[in-house]
């Protein structure tokens, strides 16, 4: 196996994981119908160009695996009748062991998925048809085994490994509340649990693969028209370049030829960088069906009937970014389902449908992109956070808190609201881990629920890490680029009577609106080395920036605006990359290296907020 070429195995990883997206997505179009010969027959062909190519790639016992799951869609060909949704769940658990040992193969390329796992999932295929599979051919060799002897009950490790759903990634206090896990059942009596094997059980792989140094080299799939583009663009940039070396030759900079080509220079390089930052975009299709998955998962093991509809698939996204919002968007869906859909039983009792809703929308906007999360549930309780709150003396003055300003409390670390913790976060434990995540991107989050009609998270997330629109300004003779898409807007503050509280603080009232006021200095240096005034500059204090958090403003203030600029954000490192309140480095217009603050950090350390 190790003698195997890289080069090669990288290839089929990669192809692997795109057939075992387009193979979630049949799942769940059979969990959305009934039995489509259509989607049966798509299962397979990519059952059997799996199995093809990772024999050709050496990897003998991932295709041995395949090839016993080709028989049971087999079967289920032969007897389309005994289609049900345990067969829909065996086909997500081959997705869930296919897509694992693939994380594993790619952190070790002698990785081997457990023999007991394999075993055990094949005999849940056979038992989903109602049908015995007296011998099936052994993952290890070409031995015989009989899987109709491989029970849960002779191997309660393996049923544990199955059934640990989701309980890695639940917060620590979580799993502290858990109950005993009940003793493994039968085999007579063994039941589909839809989460066996687990996407925790991947991340895992992937974590130890990062920690061995020994992952496979990362790949996007780009549309050959893109590169078309950008290899056109190249070729005009060229050209540009030999009108000026020419022109710098003979002395003829100044000629009309020169100018055009210096002008036609500038518009080239805007395409070329974005054509280039273009091709890390991907569709955000992977990631909303993930989270169509997770909410039909999730929905089977608390028994509630939901139905999932999504929006935006076809939105692209930095690969970078999907990569990262998909645990705290699991997260949210998870809750939506846990917490805030109710049972067909307590839906109907109050005049709603049996069934309830969840929907997943992305929207483009200029630089990003909005997701929305919704449920048709009960919605956040308001008094109830409130109450919380109040007992852990997050609140002092409760009646100047709207109900929009309440929920926010949500945020808050280790506010609940739920008095029994499942393996699913409650609305409350672990959403202020989802803020940061967020936060860390450059996104923000906001909810708006209504009590027994539903909650809505909205989440804005950039589309790009590397290059964004800013706004450089100036704190004494230093320079600052901060995130256009972070700001409302920038206000002469002499225009407004700043005032300052008993406590200290210092508010404005902004058209009707109280906004506490901050002044940036006092966190980041005015005075950078080697840099004085200009003559004839003016000093001092004079503008503020607005920002925008859960549902307030806030006024950060700052001396000046010295222009506006697209910057490409270079990662702190070294001893710099723990400093707090800044998103990285840039070289700013002026050729002179500049930081990139966090606004969202700083304000909510500036004034203590607590969502």
């Amino acid at each position: 196996m190790s003698m195997i070429d890289r080069e090669i195995l990288e290839c089929f990883i990669e192809e692997a994981i795109e057939q075992l997206d387009a193979w979630e997505s049949l799942c769940l179009e059979l969990d959305d119908s009934s039995y489509s010969q259509k989607v049966i027959d798509d299962l397979f062909r990519i059952a059997h160009n799996l199995k093809g190519t990772s024999k050709a790639c050496g990897l003998d016992d991932y295709g041995h695996f395949i090839h016993d799951v080709e028989d049971v869609i087999n079967a289920l060909k032969r007897n389309p009748e005994s289609f049900n949704d345990n067969v829909v769940r065996y086909f997500l658990d081959v997705h869930r062991l296919l897509s694992e040992w693939i994380a594993g193969i790619g952190a070790d390329p002698d990785f081997q998925m457990p023999q007991k796992e394999r075993d055990l999932v094949l005999k849940r295929g056979f038992n989903a048809l109602d049908q015995k599979a007296e011998v099936v051919r052994s993952s290890r060799s070409d031995e015989q085994i009989d899987i109709s002897k491989v029970s849960i009950a002779e191997e309660p490790e393996v049923s544990e490994q199955l059934q640990a759903a989701d309980e890695v990634a639940d917060q620590a206090p979580q799993e502290q509340a858990q109950a005993p896990e009940a003793a493994p059942k039968p085999a007579a009596e063994e039941t589909f649990n839809t989460a066996s094997i687990t996407d925790n059980k991947i991340d895992e792989a992937e974590r130890i693969a990062r920690q061995k140094k020994i992952v496979f080299s990362e790949s996007v799939r780009v549309k050959a028209e893109k590169i078309e583009k950008l290899l056109m663009s190249v070729g005009e940039l060229t050209i540009q370049k030999s009108i000026l070396d020419f022109s710098n030759r003979n002395g003829t900079l100044g000629d009309k030829p020169s100018v055009s080509a210096i002008e036609s220079l500038s518009k080239t390089i805007t395409e070329i960088q974005d054509f280039s930052l273009s091709l890390r975009l991907q569709p955000a299709r992977s990631t909303i069906q993930r989270l169509a998955r997770v909410a039909r998962d999730a929905a089977r093991d608390l028994g509630k009937v939901v139905r999932v509809e999504t929006a935006g698939e076809e939105i692209e996204m930095d690969k970078i970014i999907l990569d990262r919002i998909i645990e705290p968007l699991t997260h949210i869906v998870r809750n939506a389902i846990d917490h805030g859909l109710e049972t067909s039983e307590e839906r109907e009792a109050i005049g709603k449908s049996p069934t309830g809703l969840l929907e997943v929308t992305a929207i483009q906007n200029s630089s990003s992109v909005r997701i929305y999360i919704k449920d048709d549930g009960k919605g956040l309780n308001t008094e109830k956070i409130l109450e919380k709150a109040m007992a852990r003396g997050l609140v002092e003055n409760p009646q100047s808190l709207s109900d929009k300003h309440i929920h926010q409390l949500i945020f808050h670390p280790q506010l609940s609201t739920k008095e029994e913790v499942t393996k699913y976060s409650g609305r409350g434990v672990g959403m202020d881990i989802v803020r940061d995540a967020l936060n860390e991107l450059g996104g923000q989050i906001s909810i708006s629920s209504e009590q027994g009609k539903g909650t809505e998270f909205q989440i804005d997330i950039p589309t790009s890490l590397s290059l964004i629109d800013s706004i450089v300004l100036r704190l004494g003779t230093s320079n600052y680029a901060v995130p256009q898409a972070e700001i409302l807007e920038i206000i002469d503050v002499e225009e407004y009577d700043i005032k300052i509280r008993k406590s200290g603080r210092s508010f404005v009232d902004l058209r009707g609106e109280v906004a506490e006021v901050a002044n940036l200095s006092d966190f980041y240096p005015r005075t950078m080395k080697g840099m004085a005034p200009k003559e004839g500059e003016e000093s001092g204090i004079r503008y503020g920036l607005i920002v925008e958090k859960n549902n307030r403003k806030y006024v950060l203030l700052f001396d000046r605006v010295i222009n506006v600029q697209q910057v490409f954000i270079r990662s702190l490192s070294g001893t710099n990359k723990s400093v707090p309140f800044y998103k990285g480095s840039t070289i700013l217009a002026d050729g002179r290296p500049g930081m990139v603050l966090d606004l969202n950090s700083i304000v909510e350390k500036v004034f203590n907020l607590v969502g």
